[in-house]
This record gives structure tokens, C-alpha cells and sequence, in this order.
């Protein structure tokens, strides 16, 4: 009787106080991640060794200035960029601040999320589980986990903030303020992310969904007038990289040359990852064996099914645009990102509430609700494999980077420099090469395989198992 009272207060709690539970809930939920003492890449630490190097205003002239560009792969984001840069001069001692304000955004991203929802109408109890999903989603891990990442976070939030204006203007009417403050909207998501040129797209698909899903007739002149005012920014950022764009498409080869033989790799790709959950990082997808992979694709499509079962054709359908719009952008270079499905978390676990709370009660609804809270199972079971494999990787960094900035310390004082760290098959030197890919302080360093019954020579350091070098 005792937890049966304290259920109902809770629930009574959640209904009455969502936001305030939600805070709570996406710090607590991500504390592994908080607590990660190293970081995941070398992204981050070069552009701390740029501001120690240049100072900060230099920093943002190189990283945080609107131009063309090298090609259209150049990462030209001011925003996101200013954001890190003034936290980069933390990284060495305060790990835990850094990761904290990562998991910030993503709380703030669970908020306007909540908000987002109930705005289009969905129902309060899945608006609000939709939203404590979205904090252990799988798809969202990496972008809240890598600190050099957060550009994934900044455009989903601000376009989390257009649809909310947005859908404002389609069921309410357009004002200046709510006109001026969609066009403030985009214009921050395409400052964030060149991902955010699917805004005007998914803002105006999420208008024709809600009226659609909810019967109603479709406001084709405030829909089109949201798709205009939210296309305004990313018109004028194309229009300025132009050229980059160009080059990038008359190149040979590039890490973000777009071919359509990608396409449906990489849609595939994105499909099955959610339900893979011993996997880190969509790249290394092609490492899993097939039928492992078909049944992650199979469960992606029954969930679609449910959607189409239980609720209506149209929620499939509106599931699908939601899922892949952000990913349009991205499903014809080469490389793939578990990071490029931050947005799609959304669509994911807005679609598991929604099958969880909306069936019927009946033999058929309860049967939907346990496929439903078995597919969360598996999600969650991945996101919290995510937090835990980010955390040994910034262990393993930590470990790397204090060991061999003293050996090289030492190095120096006799007159020598570290040029060979070697190890044994097994040792994660991925998180080494990651560690000091492009920082100049570490020129000439190169990874040598130690063969058997063989010893490391002078001034060579061994990468040992736990990433330690000595």
C-alpha cells in the first residue's frame, strides 16, 4: 500500500510539475557521461591548443567567422564554435565542467521537446515519457558525450524552439514578434549546423503532420509562410557557400564528396543502429555480422508497423519524415556519424511513448505496449552501453596524454624527443592516434606494432591495455 501511495505521488508529481522532473531526471541519467575524466577525440584538444597557442580572438577569426570555405565539408558554424572555445580553456582541469554543460544542452533539448509536443498536440502522458526517453536515448549519446559534438545539440535545440513558434503561427496566427522570432530560430540552427538546412523542411512537414494526425484541414498559407520565413537563412548561407559547394562536388574523392551510392548504405546504417546495442560508433557497423544486422532492421520495421497498426498510417509516416529529414543532408557522403542522429532520438522516442500509452486497453493494445517497452529495453540497454564505452575511452585518453606528455618531458630534459610509441595487438591505439591527430606538439609521433620476444628501444614508450604508456 505503502509504494502504491508513492506511485500515485509521483505520478500526481509528473503530471503537475513535468519540467521540474525532466531537469532531474536528464542529469541524472547521464552522470556517466559527467563523469568522464578525458574526452573523445582530437577535436577538442585542438582547439584548446589553438587558443593557448593564439588567444581567443584569433580563435574565433579562424573557427567562428561566416565564409566560403576550403570546400563544403570546412565546418563554418560560429556558434557552436564560440561555445567551445570559451570553455576549451577548461579542459585539462576541469573535465566534469565540460560534460556538464554538454548534458545541460541535452536537458534543455528534453525541455523544449516537452514543450514541442504538447504544442502539436500530442497527449500530455506521451508528451512527457516521450520526452524522459529522449534523455537515455541511444541516438543522442554521442552528440551530449563528445564535447566537440555539440553542434548536433544547438540545432535541435533551436529548431525544437522554431516549431514550437511555428506551430504557433499555424494554429494562432503570425505576429511580428512570432514571425521575428522563427526567422531568430533558424537563423541559430543554420549558425550551429549545416544539417540545419532541413529546418524550413521539418518545420513545415511537422505543421502538415499535426493537422493531418489530428484530422484537420491544412493551413497551406501559414505552413507555407512558416517553410519561407525558416528558409530565409539557410537561402543566404548557401548563397555564401556557394563555392565551397562547387568544389565539393567537382572533386575527385573527399571524406564529404555526395555520391548516391551511399544513400542506401547509410540509410540502412542509421535504421539498424538503435537496436544494435554492443554498438559504439555507426562506423563500425560493418563489423557486425549480418544477421544481427537484419534483425536490428527487422525490428525497425516492426516498429513502423506498430505505429501503422496501432495509431494510423499517417503516424508511420509522419514517424519516417521525422526520422530522416535531419539525415537527408548526410545519407550521401561517405562517412557516417552516430552523432548526425541527435535529431532523429527525437522522432524515436516520441514514437515508443506514443505506442506505450496511446493503444487501447485491451488484449491487442497490451501486446503493442510489451513490444513497445521491449524495443525501449534494447534502446536503453545501448545508450547506457554508449555512456559507458565514452567514459572508458576518455579513461583511456586521460591515461595516454599525462603519460606521454611526461615522457616526452623527460625526453627533452636529455636532450631527446619520443618518436615511437609501440604496442601490442588488442591495445586501443585508435584512442592514441585520436588523442594527437593534428596537434603539433606531437609531430613525428607514429604507432609501431611491438612483435614478440622483442623489447621497445631507447626512447620508445609502450601503450599497455589500460592506455598507460611508459
Amino acid at each position: 500500500m505503502g509504494m502504491k501511495r508513492w506511485l500515485d505521488r509521483l505520478g500526481a508529481g509528473l503530471q503537475a510539475r513535468p519540467y521540474r522532473f525532466l531537469a532531474l531526471f536528464a542529469i541524472l541519467a547521464n552522470l556517466i557521461l559527467i563523469c568522464n575524466p578525458g574526452y573523445y577525440n582530437h577535436d577538442e584538444w585542438q582547439r584548446y591548443d589553438t587558443i593557448v597557442a593564439k588567444g581567443f580572438p584569433f580563435y574565433m577569426r579562424t573557427y567562428g567567422s561566416l565564409r566560403v570555405g576550403a570546400t563544403f565539408g570546412t565546418p563554418i558554424r560560429p556558434l557552436g564554435f564560440f561555445e567551445e572555445g570559451l570553455t576549451a580553456r577548461w579542459m585539462p582541469s576541469d573535465p566534469a565542467l565540460l560534460h556538464g554543460i554538454d548534458v545541460l544542452l541535452h536537458m534543455l533539448i528534453a525541455l523544449a521537446m516537452l514543450r514541442a509536443l504538447l504544442v502539436c498536440g500530442l497527449a500530455r502522458p506521451a508528451a512527457v515519457l516521450a520526452a524522459f526517453i529522449f534523455c537515455l536515448s541511444p541516438l543522442a549519446m554521442l552528440a551530449t558525450g563528445w564535447t566537440a559534438a555539440s553542434f548536433d545539440q544547438w540545432y535541435v535545440l533551436f529548431t525544437l524552439t522554431g516549431v514550437i513558434v511555428g506551430m504557433r503561427i499555424v494554429q494562432q496566427g503570425a505576429t511580428g514578434v512570432r514571425l521575428l522570432a522563427l526567422l531568430l530560430a533558424s537563423t541559430a540552427a543554420m549558425l550551429s549546423k549545416e544539417t540545419a538546412m532541413a529546418v524550413p523542411m521539418a518545420l513545415a512537414g511537422c505543421a502538415v503532420a499535426v493537422a493531418l494526425l489530428r484530422g484537420e484541414p491544412v493551413r497551406w498559407r501559414r505552413v507555407l509562410l512558416v517553410g519561407t520565413i525558416a528558409a530565409l537563412p539557410v537561402c543566404a548561407y548557401l548563397v555564401i557557400r556557394a563555392p565551397a559547394l562547387m568544389r565539393s562536388l567537382a572533386m575527385a574523392a573527399g571524406p564529404y564528396k555526395p555520391g548516391f551510392g551511399h544513400v542506401l548504405p547509410n540509410l540502412l546504417a542509421y535504421l539498424e543502429y538503435p537496436f544494435l546495442p554492443r554498438l559504439g560508433e555507426t562506423v563500425s557497423i560493418v563489423l557486425v555480422p549480418e544477421p544481427l544486422r537484419m534483425a536490428a532492421l527487422l525490428a525497425h520495421l516492426v516498429l513502423l508497423g506498430l505505429l501503422a497498426f496501432a495509431i494510423n498510417w499517417k503516424a508511420a509516416l509522419a514517424y519516417l519524415f521525422a526520422y530522416l529529414v535531419f539525415l537527408l543532408p548526410v545519407l550521401s557522403i561517405p562517412g557516417t556519424g552516430s552523432h548526425y542522429l541527435n535529431a532523429s532520438a527525437l522522432a524515436l522516442s516520441a514514437a515508443l511513448a506514443a505506442l506505450i500509452v496511446l493503444p487501447r486497453r485491451n488484449l491487442t493494445g497490451t501486446i503493442v505496449r510489451a513490444l513497445a517497452c521491449l524495443a525501449l529495453a534494447l534502446t536503453t540497454w545501448h545508450a547506457i552501453f554508449l555512456q559507458t564505452s565514452i567514459r572508458r575511452d576518455g579513461v583511456c585518453q586521460r591515461n595516454f596524454l599525462t603519460d606521454l606528455d611526461s615522457a616526452m618531458a623527460t625526453a627533452a630534459a636529455d636532450g631527446q624527443k619520443v618518436g615511437v610509441v609501440r604496442f601490442r595487438p588488442g591495445t586501443r591505439t585508435y584512442m592514441g592516434s585520436r588523442s594527437i591527430f593534428g596537434r603539433k606538439q606531437y609531430d613525428g609521433i607514429h604507432f609501431v606494432v611491438l612483435l614478440p620476444a622483442t623489447v621497445p628501444g631507447p626512447h620508445e614508450l609502450l601503450m599497455d591495455a589500460s592506455c598507460h604508456v611508459h
